[in-house]
């Protein structure tokens, strides 16, 4: 029996979304992931905990944040306003700050709450043909929530989408794939060094469990590469990427490629975390560059696009 009265941990919920799998969905983020990418756009979203950002454009001294918490971890003379050795992630200072400054980003949600969120936009699922996708971070590291929210999901006749990383135990691979109608997998680097150096674990485990997806359990895949520069947009990486897809795409269930062009979007909020972005100054993919990664693709057959 589905445990609706589960708890996870997610960091935001979005409407309307239309690029996380087919038609009009609902997106749920979930808060952790054990990969550490450098140009991760949601840094809210790496750590396992519950956390507060401050946005100083927005702050306007006023001192309410200060007077709000129980804890004294409010520093008004400090650049990052809040002592994380004493800040408990109450939300208190978020409540109280007129000027929106301040951010939670975590939240305790049941099954139930969620699927009842979900349910609110039941009749663009029906005329779209969207659903629920479960994104994070990465879904799978709260695994257990995980499967029993897409449990409930199909029991109200939801379609179920998941965006991962794919770096998951077999175990879970199996007992998740049966109640996914739609994988959305990220392929970061076909090299596992490279890729190792990269994310912080290498793609042996990755590349296992995308195979079995396509393969081995039919499943609707749709394989999503984020286009890193310097890591992972070179000829040689993209030219071994399409290889790949070109295998799944003959010999097992892959439905197509999504390439995820890089931006720097996400600069105010590493800094709203105290975190260092590495990739500040990177510079997204000219057109004239996307059109000759394009072409890798579509040379081997493989229905490609740029977003999605």
């Amino acid at each position: 029996m589905t445990d609706l009265q589960r708890k996870g941990l997610i960091y935001n919920i979005q409407h309307y979304c239309i690029h996380d799998g087919r038609g009009i969905r609902t997106a749920v983020f979930m808060k952790g992931c054990q990969l550490k990418c450098g140009w991760c756009a949601n840094p809210e979203s790496q750590c396992r905990k519950k956390e507060i950002g401050f946005f100083g454009d927005k702050c306007t001294l006023c001192g309410a944040c200060a007077r709000a918490c129980g804890k004294g971890a409010i520093d008004l003379a400090s650049p990052r306003r809040i002592d994380t050795s004493r800040c408990d992630a109450c939300g208190d200072c978020v409540y109280a700050c007129p000027g929106e400054a301040l951010a939670a980003f975590g939240q305790e949600k049941t099954c139930g709450e969620l699927v009842a969120e979900a349910e609110k936009d039941r009749p663009f699922y029906r005329k779209s043909g969207g659903g629920v996708t479960i994104t994070g971070g990465e879904p799978t590291l709260q695994g257990e929530f995980l499967l029993e929210l897409l449990t409930a999901l199909r029991a109200h006749g939801l379609h179920t989408a998941i965006e991962t990383h794919g770096h998951m135990p077999d175990e879970l691979l199996q007992r998740t794939a049966p109640l996914v109608d739609q994988f959305l997998f990220d392929i970061k680097h076909m090299d596992s060094k490279k890729h190792a150096a990269g994310t912080g674990v290498p793609n042996e485990q990755i590349i296992k469990n995308m195979l079995k997806l396509a393969l081995d359990y039919k499943a609707h895949v749709t394989m999503r590469v984020p286009l890193i520069p310097g890591f992972n947009d070179d000829n040689a990486n993209m030219e071994n990427t399409a290889i790949f897809a070109q295998a799944l795409k003959e010999k097992g269930s892959l439905q197509g490629v999504h390439l995820l062009p890089f931006h720097a979007l996400a600069t105010n909020k590493y800094a709203a975390l105290g975190k260092e972005y590495a990739y500040r100054n990177g510079a997204p993919q000219k057109d004239e560059r996307l059109s000759q990664i394009l072409e890798y693709f579509r040379r081997r057959s493989v229905q490609v696009q740029i977003g999605g």
